[in-house]
């Protein structure tokens, strides 16, 4: 009887060994490209936060926080309830990936909607001695600091943990936030690392500076260089070759020169290397940095999303002109500069050699070689 125990333990051990290995053995590739939620290499990961966003705008027209109070029928168990149906129908329709579905449910799970205002309930953040970021739902006064352990901070004025301690804009609450409450009420937040997160797109933002660096916005680039024969656009080595033609599907402008060299006429080199050495640079903490889009054939009105000729001198939103002096760094200020024209990744429908550039008064066409700053968004 031993005998046979000692038999099956060693068949069962050999079984979980088996297991745990083939974990090891699955290939660095197959395990870096996994569909993780706001995560990973995969691509389909870059469309998350904007489709998180999307979602939670319906959650919050359809399950308004405020419509929950704590009283029969209007507890958090239902304000949860109200906003699963709601992810689950966005997930079903294919405007969010299944693997986001828990991610964005716990959003509304840790949140004080449907808790009755007499428990004082309140997003309580945490930052451990090790640097590890947390957030709960608790007693505001429960949330207290333990010295030399951890540090809490109670966010008054917050709903939803995610919004009082996401200070870096990433969607995940984690080591990469500053452990405190969020300052950022409004749509655009400024995140204190050269970046601006638009909340209601979900889109991050690269700051412009005058600081002389990749982030100058009195630095001009084209879109395309001119090959020496004169008869076609392209880009000046192969890494930028390949940042244009997996943004654009391979866009003319986007190929090296078959004969002879690239010749960039205007400004300092094209926006597909720029954004090469963006990524290069590991910008903010990411390497996934891209060239915004208008809204014509078919993209997103990405770069239209920050004009607003109300709020600044030059058209852009409050928080992208702001504190612009010279020797200015992203961290300290936000340029927008004269002239308001961007450069695009979205190319023309009727002549695709043409580049469209977006402005406060719209947005054209122009061709390639032209000269004009440009802003990165991820």
């Amino acid at each position: 009887m031993t005998q046979r125990k000692s038999r099956r333990q060693l068949s069962t051990t050999s079984m979980l060994i088996a297991v745990v290995l083939a974990g090891f053995l699955v290939p660095a590739a197959a395990r870096a490209g996994k569909k993780t939620c706001l995560t990973g290499t995969d691509p389909s990961v870059a469309a998350d936060l904007g489709q998180i966003a999307e979602v939670r705008a319906l959650v919050d027209a359809t399950c308004a926080c405020a419509s929950f109070d704590g009283s029969a029928g209007k507890t958090h168990a239902k304000y949860v309830s109200c906003a699963s149906s709601v992810i689950a129908a966005q997930a079903g329709a294919g405007q969010l990936r299944s693997q986001c579905k828990a991610t964005v449910k716990k959003y509304y799970s840790t949140s004080t909607c449907g808790v009755l205002a007499s428990k004082h309930m309140v997003p309580c953040v945490k930052k451990t001695a090790k640097g590890a970021v947390t957030c709960a739902v608790k007693a505001a006064s429960k949330c207290v600091t333990v010295p030399s352990k951890y540090a809490q901070a109670a966010c008054t004025g917050f709903d939803l943990c995610i919004d009082a301690a996401d200070t870096d804009g990433d969607g995940i609450i984690g080591a990469a936030d500053s452990g405190a409450c969020s300052t950022c009420t409004t749509r655009f937040c400024d995140r204190g690392n050269g970046t601006i997160t638009d909340k209601q797109t979900g889109l991050t933002w690269e700051k412009k500076d005058w600081a002389g660096g990749l982030h100058d916005n009195t630095t001009s680039y084209s879109w395309a260089g001119v090959c020496s024969d004169g008869l076609s656009r392209c880009q000046t080595n192969p890494a930028a070759a390949t940042a244009c033609s997996e943004a654009t599907a391979g866009a003319p402008g986007c190929a090296e020169c078959t004969t002879g060299s690239c010749l960039v006429y205007f400004g300092v080199a094209t926006i597909w290397d720029w954004l090469v050495q963006l990524n290069a640079s590991n910008f903010a903490g990411h390497g996934d940095w891209r060239i915004p889009t208008v809204g014509e054939n078919g993209d997103a009105a990405e770069l239209e999303s920050i004009w607003d000729c109300q709020q600044s001198e030059y058209c852009f939103r409050a928080e992208f002109d702001s504190g612009c002096t010279p020797g200015c760094t992203v961290a300290e200020c936000s340029c927008s500069g004269f002239p308001t024209l961007y450069w695009s990744a979205t190319t023309s429908a009727v002549d695709p050699t043409y580049a469209h550039i977006s402005s406060p008064l719209g947005n054209g066409a122009v061709g390639m070689e032209f000269s004009l700053p440009v802003r990165a968004v991820r």
